[in-house]
């Protein structure tokens, strides 16, 4: 009797993990952390610009500090070639913020990441959630104060330090698969939805930000504020989430010894030994993770420059203008993931040829942004919803790294393949950084970095062939295996 009960509690208990929407509390991760970004990279400008005209004015009337100072207006009083100065220092400062992020989100992701598979994904989401909240109430401090820009170092360091991305998304996809075991289907689906949540966040942030700081005159302090209460309410739904890996598992991932540090190991493992996982398992997991960076150094140095890019030659759009085209670009995003990616599954098209269609829609849109005139507003929007169809790439191929990695070892395996995405993403910054130099009468250079992030999505599709070939290969002679079994089976009797 006492057994039947403590079944029935622990299958109510999977059936509430596998139902519940982990969405909501990684949506409104994303929400603080695309919110955040956005709004440092206008205070940059503001405070910057400010400092700037303080310098050349000898002082700033109560006018100036109470309006939000446009590139027209800056240039104006500066000059062509102290603008630009203005310009990237705002964009250095951008990078090493990025960077400070990134940076200790990926070492401290490379830790917390494979522990999740001894402690569960809970405390490791809550762990990361709380450093998110410090990081709020830090930003809204030095806004409140009216600190150096530079203390927003610190704040990029404590978001890093507490896991960042690199362990959110972990430990997310890990839940994923925990709640959908032994079927591909629904993990691409269901991470398919996951990384949604990213282009949504993205979308209703850029147009809503932007649109707010200006209408109320670049007073950064509301939308600090607002951060503040989006990440309470990501705590929030973190500690009602339930503990998607089971006592069992977690039990078996542990021993009495060093198995803690085994487990840190376990992802490296993966990538250095083939017989860890059988060669064929190993030459999969290391071109999916091959294809995750090179459309992460493509697609970070689209984020990293994009805005720049539009606000200078040629288009020269204002921020309401290019908050709206964040919007509908992430919005195509989010489509693609929501609607089309489902369909393309329901269809049974190899998640290979879905993986095809984001990578060839990536190296199209980029050639022709390369080339892009000052007439050509309504064509950019165009190309921004086409340019969704990229984001089809990540789940899919997180879906091969699941796959042949085991249920025991997903916190181990994401955590280095999320890292790896990481590196990229800070290898891409840095590089279009230091390629992009926005100036007032040319654009060139920003030219070449769109074809240089066409060249990074094309070097991705001879792999996606080639894992699409390799799985043919291995369903053939699975199926001639199979007959000859049968025939063998035939012939004895």
């Amino acid at each position: 009797m006492e057994g039947s009960v403590q079944r029935e509690a622990v299958d109510q208990r999977q059936a509430y993990a596998k139902y519940f929407p982990i969405e909501i509390p990684f949506l409104l991760y994303q929400f603080s952390e695309h919110f955040y970004r956005l709004l440092y990279q206008q205070y940059f400008f503001q405070q910057l610009s400010k400092e700037a005209l303080e310098g050349d004015l000898g002082v700033l009337n109560t006018s100036i500090t109470r309006q939000c100072l446009t590139q027209s207006y800056v240039a104006n009083y500066t000059g062509d070639e102290e603008f630009v100065q203005l310009q990237e220092r705002v964009n250095r400062l951008n990078m090493y913020s990025e960077l400070t992020f990134l940076g200790f989100s990926l070492l401290v992701g490379l830790v917390l990441g494979p522990l999740s598979d001894i402690v569960g994904r809970k405390p490791i989401m809550l762990t990361a959630v709380v450093g998110l909240c410090l990081t709020a109430l830090l930003q809204f401090a030095i806004i409140h104060f009216s600190l150096n820009v530079y203390y927003y170092l610190l704040c990029s360091l404590f978001f890093g330090a507490s896991g960042g991305f690199a362990t959110v998304m972990t430990v997310i996809v890990a839940t994923v698969h925990d709640v959908t075991p032994n079927n591909s289907k629904a993990f691409t689906i269901r991470i398919g939805i996951v990384e949604s949540c990213i282009a949504i966040a993205k979308a209703t942030t850029s147009i809503a930000t932007n649109d707010w700081i200006q209408k109320t005159n670049c007073n950064f302090e509301p939308p600090a504020w607002l951060m503040i209460t989006i990440t309470a309410l990501a705590m929030i739904t973190v500690i009602l989430m339930p503990e998607s890996l089971s006592k069992k598992v977690r039990l078996h991932n542990q021993e009495l010894s060093n198995r803690g540090f085994n487990k840190i190991v376990t992802g490296i493992k993966l990538y250095v030994m083939p017989s860890y996982i059988g060669c064929k398992n190993y030459l999969i997991l290391w071109t999916a993770t091959i294809i995750i960076c090179l459309a992460s150094l493509g697609l970070g140095a689209s984020y990293s420059i994009m805005n720049y890019f539009l606000h200078n030659e040629p288009l020269q759009w204002t921020y309401d203008r290019i908050g709206t085209y964040g919007a509908i670009y992430s919005a195509a995003m989010g489509v693609s993931l929501i609607v089309l990616l489902p369909i393309l599954v329901f269809l049974r098209l190899s998640i290979y040829y879905i993986s095809l269609i984001g990578a060839i829609a990536a190296v199209v849109t980029n050639i022709l942004i390369a080339n892009i005139s000052s007439k050509s507003t309504s064509e950019m929007f165009v190309l921004g919803i086409f340019q969704g169809l990229l984001i089809l790439v990540y789940p899919t191929i997180r879906s091969c790294i699941a796959e042949v990695v085991g249920p025991e070892r997903q916190g181990s395996a994401f955590s280095i393949a999320t890292s790896c995405q990481v590196v990229a993403g800070m290898a891409s910054i840095v590089a279009s950084n230091e390629i992009y130099h926005p100036q007032v009468s040319s654009h060139a250079n920003a030219g070449i970095v769109f074809w240089i992030m066409a060249g990074a999505w094309s070097l991705t599709i001879p792999l996606i062939l080639l894992l699409a070939f390799k799985d043919k290969l291995c369903k053939n002679k699975s199926a001639l295996f199979e007959a000859e079994k049968k025939s063998y089976g035939a012939a004895i009797q």
